[in-house]
């Protein structure tokens, strides 16, 4: 999904650099726009940012990838699902050594190959040749053929043991792999672990956010990793890839924004139960603020008592079929949206829609960027859920509010009747593909 990052641009500290390691595929690449924004803030304020790729890429492959310009340039990659290292601020090897000397004398990696070998494990085709500390494995996936290569390597020492995705299996020096790549930086630079944070979207990442550092999780994180990274210290962002790391670094306080307008931080998360009173007054709040000056006060009074209260918004919570989404800076709720799967009106194109039932920002933060953090937020959560188009109805006589949905590529899809009170009106449909954000949303 294309668009636009949130607004973040300046380390928070320049004189306190903080560490970034992240993994690549899906995590600093696989959103386009997100790349962008990530390689300007890296290029703009490398004095704030130390950044470490800690990847299943070998090294080549990453610096292939910072010369095509599609990564920044890191400090430190550590290539080969964390076993190798290399130092690119200048070419120095006293830190790979040292990192090297963790590994067992006698560790060998096509020793394990040949032990490890059996029904439904077999060693991964490394078309350049093995690594010199990794032993990877194809595996079926099956819980009994991983006990059974647990058995055969019983008796090697100083290792272990990573499956991940179903797919493939690591056998890895102890004190190497992804997360004790970040554990050596953070010992070896001297760093408070307050300021090293870790990102990845992959099962293969686990070890990173079992370390106690903070971490970040994009929106495209799979189950397998979602479902270990839940700790008070782990942030999932609405956002994919690169922006979802941008969001996480905002959202610890790495970087503030430089936009006047945005400085306190701003930030999305799904609603609960316990935010039932605060929906039911920001609802009320603001349809009053947008729409009681065309309408009768009676009319207004009915309708949101039909609507609004902590009762209503609380049924709405239980539904499984909706999901609340609420801006906020700091602590202070700044709008929200209200998605609902489920059928749509015949005009509204797609297999599987989803409505935004309500977006509402509060009338003090208008123009400062809710609209855009929460359409952005939804429709990474349409996305995730598996959605092909996103559909709302807004009523015909709010120009400011149709030219906002326009701009985010909404089109007209037909009407409906909507009832205010005893006031009968008329709404248009409006309705977009999830997976395409217009060039030029900001």
């Amino acid at each position: 999904m294309n668009g636009t990052v949130p607004s973040i641009d300046i380390p928070a500290d320049p004189d306190r650099p903080f560490l970034l390691a992240a993994d690549i595929d899906g995590t600093l690449l696989g959103d386009e726009e997100g790349e962008t924004w990530l390689r300007k803030f890296a290029r703009r304020h490398r004095r704030g940012l130390l950044l470490a790729v800690v990847t299943g890429r070998r090294s080549a492959s990453v610096l292939g990838l910072v010369d095509d310009g599609r990564l920044p340039r890191p400090d430190f990659i550590f290539g080969e699902v964390g076993t190798d290292l290399v130092d690119c601020r200048g070419g120095e090897i006293a830190l790979r050594e040292r990192y090297e000397a963790l590994v067992p004398r006698d560790w060998n990696p096509d020793a394990i190959h040949e032990l490890g070998t059996g029904e439904g494990v077999r060693p991964q085709e490394f078309p350049d040749g093995r690594p010199r500390f990794q032993a990877g494995f194809d595996w079926d996936g099956r819980p009994e053929t991983l006990a059974a290569l647990r058995d055969r390597l019983a008796g090697v020492a100083g290792g272990k043991i990573l499956p991940s995705g179903g797919t493939y299996i690591d056998v890895l020096p102890a004190a190497m792999g992804k997360g004790g790549a970040v554990r050596f930086l953070q010992r070896e630079l001297a760093l408070d672990p307050d300021s090293v944070v870790v990102a990845g979207d992959s099962g293969n990442d686990r070890e990173m956010f079992e370390t106690g550092f903070r971490g970040i999780l994009p929106s495209n994180a799979t189950e397998e990793l979602r479902s270990a990274a839940g700790g008070p210290q782990h942030y999932r962002s609405p956002f994919p890839a690169a922006r979802g790391v941008l969001d996480g670094l905002r959202h610890f306080g790495f970087v503030a924004s430089d936009d006047e307008a945005s400085m306190e931080r701003l930030t999305v998360r799904c609603a609960g139960a316990d935010d039932a009173g605060r929906l039911a007054e920001i609802g009320a709040e603001t349809f009053a603020d947008t729409f009681a000056a065309d309408n009768t006060p009676g009319n207004m009074a009915a309708y949101l008592a039909e609507q609004f209260g902590p009762q209503i918004q609380a049924r709405e919570l239980a539904d499984p079929q909706t999901v609340f989404l609420i801006a906020e800076s700091g602590g202070d709720a700044a709008g929200y949206a209200r998605l609902k799967f489920g059928a749509a009106p015949d005009s509204i194109p797609g297999k599987k829609p989803v409505e935004i039932v309500r977006f509402y920002a509060r009338k003090a933060w208008i123009g400062k960027g809710v609209g855009s953090q929460l359409m952005l937020a939804s429709l990474a959560e349409a996305e995730r859920a598996g959605c092909d188009t996103v559909w709302l109805d807004v009523w015909e006589r709010n120009p400011r509010a149709i030219a906002f949905y326009r701009k985010w590529g909404f089109r007209e899809s037909g009407t409906q009747a909507f009832r205010l009170g005893e006031d009968v009106q008329h709404d248009l449909l409006m309705a977009r593909p999830v997976d395409d954000i217009p060039a030029g949303i900001s």
